[in-house]
């Protein structure tokens, strides 16, 4: 078995062996077309979980943990002095779409910390600046969706991030131009290393640390994307600023600091019920088509699924699964009843004016629905929204409806969208909860990887 100090370097030639746990005692061997590749062990040794169900959501019998211990963890790790022992996990930021692009960060904090390393991000290399019609980036902007502000403005940096922002900026964007020589690697006293992942290579089990292991995957995602999507500054700002230009939402709309703080699993849920409809340059009318994926693109149609959809329905408990559990699962799933409050995210004007045609619908009862009050023809685009050629300005204004829609998909306690998209699941994480409930418009499950297109379980043996 290789070990995580050799991972990387064997990592283009044998992608899935190097990425495959240590195995427990007892639990046999198990190669990457196993049905259970992740077997592991809890307690006493006598609780062996072989599904991905488990894996997912946790345990069936765990007990849960309070975030606050899982964050405490991160900090000791990500935020130690910057010292020469410490390890540096450099990873390129991505130029996709802006959740996609989040997670994408989430999951290289993942392997950071996995690798007892501290996360550096780096604006991607020119080619990929390219593709979105920027010539560079500088290291304290490596976002192309924020290329005038600081990266710290949406994200937690590490220590050494900082420091080298601070101290060794000159270094720092050498590397970012020129890869980490062995010059460069000589001129610091880090242990640096440059991780980088494939779309279909998900997260193992025993990637996360043995004592939140019992909580599952999505606890554990959940966690990593509220401690690293934090918005601040200019850029909370001017989130802060949006909320006030949708009077629909002033009766629901929490203070802006409470939206964004999205490490408070306490705080209320505002609706029953999160939808987003993807259209825009994936299943609208100029959308090309996409091998795959599965387009609802009537907001009747959606509401349908998500109240009376059972196959499609994915949800936990923190207690053990049984006949009682089902029953409330199945339950939940027909909650969507008379005066229910929902939120509705889309990038499509259609869709949105869909909510005026609900009214007196045989099939739907009675319910508030709300919605941002924008303008959403620029998500009608045959071309990718993240290459077309836009100002800084636009930028910020995409950015920023991007964050409202999924701070307010967040506070719902209940969440529907297609799982092959980012967003849907990126609003999810962003309340560590007890109890994780949503609804796969497309069928597909909650995952980890860039787009949700393959049972990596069944085949890889990650999620």
């Amino acid at each position: 078995m290789l070990n995580k100090e050799h991972a990387e370097e064997c990592k283009l030639r044998v992608p899935f062996v190097a990425l495959m746990p240590r195995h427990a005692p007892g639990a046999g061997q198990s190669s990457t077309k196993s049905k259970c590749p992740e077997a592991w062990w809890v307690g006493d040794g006598n609780h062996r979980l072989c599904n991905n169900a488990s894996i997912t959501y946790g345990h069936p019998s765990k007990s849960y943990v309070d975030p606050q211990l899982a964050y405490g963890k991160l900090v000791r790790s990500q935020r130690a002095s910057c010292t020469p022992r410490v390890k540096l996990a450099l990873v390129r930021m991505s130029t996709f779409g802006i959740a996609n692009d989040l997670n994408n960060a989430v999951k290289s904090l993942h392997m950071a910390q996995f690798r007892d390393s501290q996360l550096i991000l780096l604006p991607p290399d020119r080619a990929e600046l390219a593709k979105v019609n920027l010539s560079t980036a500088d290291v304290a902007r490596p976002w192309h969706w924020l290329p005038d502000r600081p990266v710290s403005d949406i994200l937690s940096l590490s220590a050494c991030h900082k420091y080298l922002l601070k101290h060794n900026r000159t270094w720092l964007q050498k590397v970012a131009d020129q890869g980490p020589t062995a010059e460069l690697q000589a001129a610091v006293p880090f242990n640096v290393r440059v991780l980088g992942f494939k779309w279909r290579i998900g997260a193992f089990l025993s990637q996360i640390p043995v004592e939140f292991r019992a909580q599952g995957l999505l606890w554990w995602w959940s966690v990593l994307s509220t401690y690293l999507v934090r918005p601040r500054g200019k850029l909370a700002a001017q989130v802060a600023y949006a909320i006030g230009q949708h009077p629909s939402l002033g009766s629901v709309a929490p203070s802006p600091e409470s939206l964004l703080d999205f490490r408070n699993s306490s705080a209320p849920y505002l609706f029953d019920l999160g939808l987003h409809v993807r259209m825009g340059d994936a299943c609208g009318p100029n959308a090309a088509p996409q091998a795959g994926r599965r387009c609802i693109t009537t907001l009747r149609q959606a509401l349908l699924r998500a109240r009376s959809s059972t196959t499609t329905r994915r949800c936990s408990t923190g207690q053990r699964r049984g006949a009682a559990t089902a029953q409330r699962c199945s339950d939940a799933a027909h909650s969507l009843g008379a005066d229910s409050i929902v939120y509705l995210a889309s990038d499509s004007d259609s869709i949105v004016h869909d909510v005026g045609s609900l009214n007196g619908a045989p099939d739907l009862p009675a319910m508030r629905v709300y919605h941002l009050d924008i303008n959403r023809s620029k998500y009608d685009s045959r071309t990718r929204i993240e290459e077309r050629n836009h100002s800084g300005t636009r930028r910020m204004q995409i950015l920023t409806e991007t964050l409202l829609e999924v701070a307010f998909l967040s506070r719902a306690q209940r969440l529907a969208g297609a799982m092959l998209g980012n967003l849907p699941r990126l609003a999810m994480q962003l309340r560590v909860r007890s109890q994780y409930d949503y609804v796969s418009l497309d069928g597909r499950a909650w995952c980890t990887k860039t787009a949700c297109k393959m049972d990596s379980y069944e085949k890889y043996g990650n999620i």
